[in-house]
């Protein structure tokens, strides 16, 4: 096979003629390739032990107030009297001392970073605090202000202006309208509730809450038509209003996401002033490069993504959604088809990545922004006027006020009426290079069929590659079943995907009271990793906290088929709520004893226990048998002494090639017990697991989740295969 030399001629054509285009890919491939061997990582710092540290350190950010807490970024100038040099996140519990930007404080604890992921699907919140620069995360025992730096002017009168602002916007708009205003006008999203998180989260428009790129936009766009409206030329229009953006920049708060957003609105608008539309592209390129060379992290992180994908999908795909109604009166072009064509090209070049970082798709979004979308601009522009008005008359910030007010309703009311959607969202797995690569190609190679012949089979081909690894899995999957022992801490979740294509579970991980263990944390980022829509069946197999508590939030993500419960009764007040959401939610209840056997798809699975209720409620823990295809692995919950001795004397087979170590590996167990099962590989769901209990078993074939993270077992006719979520890490020791 040869290569035309005609091919080279035209990449090096198109080369010299987009030269920053292609420096911007070149140098973007070069930073994968340093941080694939962890060369943009910052060095961890973590100061572990009984006694706290005396760290010196310098406030950077403005605090960020959330419920119960507040955190912001300090560089560290000294730790224990020695130097050091190094940023690190503050979080505190309240900020009654009054903390600024510039302040040097004296801080007495301990620098603590979190654990590598151990779950597939959800946020890592390690490599999050890496890509910020972040090297530890202190919590303080005592925080003392010792000094202060005068800020900039600039910094200074943004902060004032952000105070002012808000200020004023609260006392104009309703406390309830208000939570929507405040942080589409300056980035404050401290008051929002939880329940209007909830509802523009699930309706797909929580983007619109939090400034970014969309509200730089617009207030872009407000100044420049502002400025022509006054009869100024375009490029005058254009240089006036970048002043504006680089102050809007400041007042709402300057994090990386809204400076990324200004740079890139810099470029862009320069470009358009010259009347030259390839230079968008150009000026794009260059904002990205600007932006990587002086932040190599933002490269990878979603916002950065997300924010030029959105821009380069408006340029590339609104002509072309645009142009079929170009016929159209002006009022009816511009109003109603630019607001729907800018929409929907913006979320086309996103959808891979929603899917990517969020495991979801929302399809109410794909509606609910068309119309949020430019009411979230006429809200930043309400609130801007607003405050403006307010120096003039009153009567007019009242006037504007009322809009802001009615605006905002207009935007719960969008995002509480779709996130009610029954299929508001779709989980998807993770897409992978492939699927994006073929992804783009589908849309592109669709808007160019009726020019380009060619474009129709790259189209096929392309959509035949995004099909067709998802069937594969699916084909693939139908022979086996699937076993996943996550890793909830000392807790209990197991996710069973039958052959058939259901998924059950066993114990459901604790509740939002273990912040880093919660349900909402790692059992359902991992479900909606895997797709999974309902869940047909979930185990209960003991009434304690730590094995039940997470199907509040389980059943809150995702429908429930039926849940099989422990006969054991339970004083804990939570338990007895989970009995009332389930009634609420119409979920069938089954109370399950020794004998009792569930079947699907060629998988069994047989209750051994209990079979009496004993005084101990470990010992009267549902301990359950699973067989499938020849093979046998015997979940054990928290079951205790006395349920073993009963299993081990009146049970002649309880072979099994794969043991559930029950009580989180904290108690030892008979060698009676052990020899019966004859298991090859034990799991053990904790942090760590009493020495004893490991010197009775196979030390290589024990995999503790947390050390391993999530282990995986594939059961198929005649054969096991096992993987663990941290690549290599089998045995209690976590080494290969």
């Amino acid at each position: 096979m040869t290569i035309s030399p005609k091919i080279f001629s035209w990449s090096w054509f198109q080369i010299k003629r987009r030269p920053v285009i292609a420096l911007t890919v070149l140098y973007a491939f070069l930073l994968i390739i340093i941080d694939a061997r962890g060369g943009l990582d910052p060095k961890i710092v973590a100061t572990p032990g009984a006694e706290p540290s005396l760290f010196e350190a310098v406030v950077t950010s403005f605090p960020e107030n959330k419920p119960n807490r507040a955190s912001f970024a300090a560089k560290i100038t000294a730790i224990n009297g020695e130097k050091a040099s190094f940023k690190a996140l503050i979080v505190l519990r309240d900020l009654s001392t009054g903390i600024f930007p510039g302040d040097t404080l004296e801080i007495t604890g301990n620098g603590y970073f979190p654990p590598p992921k151990m779950n597939p699907g959800g946020f890592d919140y390690r490599k999050y605090l890496l890509r910020k620069g972040f090297s530890s995360i202190i919590y303080p025992r005592e925080v003392r202000v010792i000094g202060s730096k005068k800020l900039s002017f600039a910094k200074r009168a943004a902060y004032a202006l952000r105070k002012s602002i808000t200020s004023v916007l609260k006392k104009h708009v309703p406390e309830k309208e208000a939570e929507i205003v405040v942080p589409m006008v300056v980035g404050d999203d401290s008051e929002i509730s939880e329940t209007v998180k909830k509802s523009f989260t699930d309706s797909g428009l929580m983007h619109i809450l939090v400034v970014s790129g969309l509200n730089v936009g617009y207030c872009a766009v407000i100044f420049f038509f502002l400025f022509r409206a006054f009869g100024l030329p375009r490029q005058w229009a254009s240089a006036l209003s970048l002043p504006f953006i680089g102050l809007y920049v400041l007042v709402a708060g300057a994090n990386p996401p809204v400076l990324r957003a200004g740079v890139m609105a810099f470029f862009v608008i320069i470009s358009l002033s010259l009347k030259r539309e390839p230079l968008i592209y150009q000026s794009l390129s260059l904002a990205a490069l600007f932006i990587m060379i002086f932040d190599p992290q933002a490269l990878f992180m979603a916002s950065f993504q997300l924010s030029f994908a959105a821009t380069v999908g408006i340029v590339y795909f609104y002509p072309r959604l645009a142009k079929p109604f170009a016929n159209l009166p002006f009022i009816a072009r511009r109003f109603l088809v630019d607001v729907i064509a800018v929409s929907l090209s913006a979320q086309l070049a996103v959808l891979p990545f929603i899917a990517f970082y969020f495991n979801k798709i929302s399809l109410a979004g794909l509606i609910s922004n068309l119309i949020a979308v430019p009411f979230a601009g006429l809200v930043t522009a309400s609130g801007l006027a607003l405050y403006a008005l307010s120096f003039i008359w009153g009567g007019f910030a009242v006037f504007a006020g009322l809009i802001a007010e009615y605006l905002a309703k207009i935007l719960i009311l969008t995002a509480e009426t779709f996130s009610g959607f029954s299929m508001s969202t779709i989980n998807v797995p993770a897409p992978g290079v492939l699927t994006f690569a073929c992804y783009y190609a589908f849309i592109a190679a669709v808007f160019q069929i009726k020019k380009n012949r060619a474009a129709l089979l790259c189209a096929v081909i392309s959509g035949l590659f995004l099909i067709i690894p998802s069937a594969v899995g699916k084909i693939r999957s139908m022979g086996a079943l699937e076993a996943t022992f996550l890793d909830v801490g000392n807790s209990d979740c197991i996710h069973l995907r039958l052959p058939s294509g259901s998924d059950w579970l066993v114990d459901c991980g604790n509740s939002l009271g273990y912040l880093r263990n919660s349900a909402s944390r790692t059992v359902i980022p991992y479900l909606r990793s895997r797709g999974i829509k309902r869940i047909d069946r979930i185990f209960i197999t003991h009434p304690h906290f730590p094995h039940y508590s997470g199907i509040f939030e389980i059943l809150d993500a995702f429908k429930a088929g039926e849940v099989v419960v422990n006969p054991d009764l339970s004083e804990e007040t939570d338990y007895l709520k989970l009995f009332e959401k389930l009634q609420d939610l119409n979920v069938r209840v089954k109370e399950a004893w020794a004998g009792d056997v569930f079947k699907s798809g060629g998988v069994t699975a047989e209750i051994l226990a209990p079979e009496t209720l004993f005084k101990e409620k470990d010992d009267n823990s549902l301990v359950i048998m699973v067989a499938f295809g020849g093979n046998r692995m015997l979940l054990t919950g928290d079951m205790g002494s006395k349920e073993e001795k009963r299993l081990t004397e009146s049970f002649k087979n309880l072979k099994a090639q794969v043991l559930h170590v029950p009580n989180h590996g904290a108690r030892n167990f008979s060698g009676g017990f052990l020899k019966k099962v004859g298991a090859e590989y034990f799991i053990i769901s904790s942090r760590r697991s009493d020495p004893k209990v490991l010197c009775s078993i196979k030390k290589e074939n024990a995999f503790i989740t947390g050390v391993s993270g999530a282990v995986n077992i594939v059961f198929k006719q005649g054969g096991i295969r096992l993987k663990t979520y941290k690549p290599g890490a089998t045995g209690p020791s976590g080494g290969s």
